[in-house]
């Protein structure tokens, strides 16, 4: 899902994806950042003394990896960490990061994200062949229901299927659903601070980002909020 230049990728983002992805090359492969640019450099006769930093300049999110065949030269660099250490590029390829991006989305991106979930939460949100028309697709749901058995996961999958929910609560602007949704991503970023990947830092960096954006939702009534006043009112 690599949209995020026709998009206008924010830099804070793409610092922020890239990190990810750095940091789980780190893990899986228990190398540092002089021993993956050796690893993985196409210069012959590579030493100490010529490195480019550039794994340096990864870690800093300050450039993004070439993770597509661009040229006829063979596997880009993504593809060949990929091969070595499997499970590494979705960090840096996950709609984790188009969703929690602040610019808008479209429906179409949304139910992309929930074609790719697996099986289990995808059939959630996306019809059967036997229901779907060529209008409607996407299946109605118990929402409260869904975030519990979202939180109960505590995984990155589970957090982009809260983020896609949010998003697409903006874009049928349903309140009830963003607050609810706002109130699930929070608990579940809250779950995932121990992760390997996405540690402290990185997950606290995501939730500040995220929290400026939703801070200016500015809901018309909070729900619950409509029903304490009804209260206060009749005593």
């Amino acid at each position: 899902m690599e949209k995020h230049k026709k998009s206008g990728e924010d830099p804070k983002i793409r610092s922020m994806r890239v990190r990810a992805w750095v940091r789980a090359v780190k893990l899986a492969s228990g190398l540092g950042l002089a021993d993956l640019e050796e690893a993985f450099s196409q210069r012959l006769g590579a030493d100490a003394s010529s490195r480019s930093c550039i794994w340096d300049k990864y870690q800093r999110g300050e450039v993004v990896p070439r993770s597509r065949l661009q040229t006829k030269r063979g596997l880009s660099l993504v593809e060949r960490v990929e091969r070595r250490y499997p499970g590494t590029a979705k960090w840096l390829t996950s709609p984790l990061w188009r969703l929690a991006d602040m610019a808008p989305m479209e429906m179409s991106e949304i139910r992309e994200v929930y074609e790719g979930l697996p099986y289990l939460f995808q059939s959630i949100f996306i019809a059967g062949p036997y229901d779907a028309s060529e209008i409607f697709w996407r299946r109605p749901v118990d929402y409260e229901h869904v975030y519990t058995l979202l939180l109960r996961q505590r995984d990155l999958d589970a957090l982009v299927t809260i983020l896609a929910m949010v998003k697409e609560a903006e874009i049928t602007q349903d309140q009830g659903l963003h607050w609810l949704g706002v109130e699930t991503a929070r608990q579940c970023i809250d779950c995932l601070r121990h992760d390997g990947i996405l540690d402290t830092n990185l997950l606290g960096e995501l939730s500040k980002y995220l929290g400026s954006h939703w801070e200016k939702a500015r809901y018309f009534s909070v729900p619950g909020e409509e029903d304490d006043k009804k209260g206060d009112e009749q005593i």
